[in-house]
């Protein structure tokens, strides 16, 4: 005997007209079934001992190309890194580096408190301005009108 599904063959947009039939559950006939979409894989089969998803052949391509990108431009950097290497660019983008960490050490930076205190001052001024375009706006709009 084949399965029955617990909610019906119902036609599913994608499928219909093109001669697709329906998938069979999995399990036993029970309620409440349904298909979790998840990064490309359809779980009809949930309670089957290997997990139950099923890639869909698109979601395998989707992976397998994605899998080959990541395989080029891993050769691409990789390629890229070991000519820098050789250059011996690698070694002065590392000198100058260690220059700039220097020279930041021998900034004065401010305290938490003055930092607090200039945060506060911007952002009441950005309020004061805000309040300040929109009552002017405000008037140029109501001048208007008045004229026309």
């Amino acid at each position: 005997r084949q399965g029955v599904s617990s909610i019906g063959r119902v036609a599913v947009s994608k499928t219909v007209g093109w001669g697709f039939k329906s998938l069979t559950p999995c399990q036993t006939p029970r309620r409440g079934g349904r298909v979790v979409y998840r990064g490309g894989l359809e779980n009809r089969c949930g309670f089957t001992p290997t997990g139950g998803s099923n890639p869909s052949p698109s979601a395998k391509a989707f992976v397998r190309q994605f899998y080959l990108q990541l395989l080029v431009w891993v050769v691409v950097v990789g390629v890229v890194f070991g000519f820098l290497w050789k250059s011996g660019y690698l070694a002065k983008l590392s000198a100058y580096v260690l220059s700039v960490r220097d020279e930041l050490r021998k900034c004065s930076w401010p305290s938490r408190e003055e930092l607090w205190q200039t945060t506060v001052l911007i952002l009441t001024i950005i309020g004061i301005l805000g309040v300040f375009t929109l009552v002017s706006d405000f008037v140029v709009l109501k001048f208007v009108r008045a004229i026309l």
